[in-house]
């Protein structure tokens, strides 16, 4: 073989190789797949809340509570104080009118609420309004306050007007106002 056979040979050979490893490179490179999660938070029984994440952008395992019930760190058993009232959600038409129309009126909403401690923000309990938006909600004397669970719907909000403080005896009345979001 002369030189140039022998160059043209190295030059093929060479070309052979390198196409095997750039082959071998490909096969071996998996895309990865980016997921983007939600920016919702899971409010968790200890007043502590989690966000999602993972592949499938499941909700995070929530802090093991430290009470024995899931929705309350109050034995409402033992409690004759707490917080009565009603839920209600407004407004109810896109223009409010002066004098009030009786159909614009606020209206009984049935939801499940958190009672938060006032200095933490820790759940004391979950609760439920009853169809008439009415309920009756055993508490410890001290000072509270009532939110909404997260949702990834803006509206209804709801949350108390300020702190509610449960007296030493007998229960203290509270009036919720959810916004519906009309305008």
């Amino acid at each position: 073989m002369n030189k140039e056979q022998l160059f043209t040979a190295g030059v093929l050979l060479f070309g052979i190789i390198i196409g095997y490893v750039m082959n071998l490179k490909q096969e071996m490179y998996v895309p990865m797949e980016r997921t983007a999660c939600t920016l919702e938070a899971k409010l968790c029984p200890d007043g502590s809340s989690v966000g999602r994440s993972g592949p499938n952008c499941e909700f995070a395992q929530c802090p093991r509570a430290t009470s024995t019930s899931a929705t309350s760190t109050v034995d409402q058993s033992k409690v004759s104080t707490g917080i009565e009232g009603r839920v209600v959600a407004g407004p109810t038409c896109p223009v409010e009118q002066d004098p009030p129309i009786e159909e614009c009126a606020d209206k009984p909403l049935s939801i499940t609420l958190a009672l938060v401690f006032a200095d933490t923000g820790k759940i004391a309990s979950l609760f439920a309004s009853n169809a008439d938006g009415s309920f009756v909600l055993p508490a410890k004397p001290g000072r509270y306050k009532i939110t909404m669970l997260p949702s990834d719907r803006p509206y209804p909000r709801c949350d108390s007007d300020g702190e509610i403080v449960v007296p030493r005896e007998g229960f203290v009345h509270s009036s919720i106002v959810c916004d519906t979001g009309i305008r």
